[in-house]
C-alpha cells in the first residue's frame, strides 16, 4: 500500500508539473503572439497610412492634406448612357455622376474607355474620350466626350464603359483640421 502511495504521489507530481509547464508555455506562447503581432502592426503601419498630396485643381482651390480623396467608379454604356453631342458634330458623350465622392470643389479627373461584356472578345476598340471643362459647378459630375468621331448608337451597341478616377477634396480649409463633421 505505501508503495502505490508513493507511485500514486509522483504521479501526481508529474501531473502538477506537467499542467504548471503547460500554463507557461501558454502564457509564453500568448506573449510572443501578442509580440509578433505589435511588431506586424509597426512595420505594417507606414503602408497602412496613406498620403495623398494634390499639386493642384480644376478651380485651383488648394484643401488640406487630411481631406485629399481618390474616388474611382465606372461610367456603364447600359446606365449613364450616351449621348450625341451637339457641341461636338459626330461625336458622343456620357454624363457621368461623383456626387457619391463628396468633393467639396472640382476634382482632377481622368478617364478612360473600353468594350465591356462579351463585346471584347470581337476586337471592338473603344474611341479615346476627353474630360469636358471642369468649372466651379461640376464638383458633382463630369462629362467624357469621345475624341474620334463615334456617335451615341456606335458607343451602346459596343458596350464602351468610361473608366475614370477622381482626386480632390472631401472637406474645406474652413473646417478645423479635427472636425469630424466634414462635408
Amino acid at each position: 500500500s505505501s508503495g502505490i502511495n508513493a507511485e500514486y504521489g509522483e504521479i501526481t507530481r508529474d501531473l502538477i508539473r506537467f499542467r504548471t509547464h503547460r500554463v507557461i508555455v501558454d502564457i509564453c506562447y500568448s506573449v510572443m503572439t501578442i509580440q509578433l503581432v505589435f511588431a506586424l502592426l509597426c512595420l505594417l503601419e507606414p503602408t497602412l497610412q496613406s498620403k495623398l498630396k494634390i499639386l493642384d485643381t480644376p478651380d485651383g482651390t488648394a484643401g488640406p492634406d487630411e481631406c485629399a480623396l481618390t474616388c474611382s467608379g465606372v461610367g456603364r454604356w447600359d446606365k449613364h448612357y450616351w449621348v450625341d453631342s451637339s457641341r461636338y458634330p459626330g461625336k458622343s458623350f456620357m454624363e457621368i455622376s461623383i456626387e457619391g465622392c463628396g468633393f467639396v470643389s472640382p476634382p482632377v479627373v481622368t478617364a478612360v474607355t473600353a468594350a465591356g461584356g462579351n463585346v471584347k472578345f470581337r476586337g471592338v476598340v473603344c474611341p479615346s474620350i476627353f474630360v469636358g471643362a471642369m468649372d466651379t459647378s461640376s464638383k458633382d459630375v463630369f462629362w467624357a466626350f469621345s475624341v474620334e468621331d463615334a456617335v451615341a448608337s456606335w458607343m451602346s451597341y459596343n458596350q464602351c464603359n468610361v473608366y475614370w478616377s477622381a482626386t480632390g477634396y472631401n472637406c474645406s480649409n474652413n473646417l478645423a483640421k479635427n472636425d469630424w463633421n466634414r462635408v
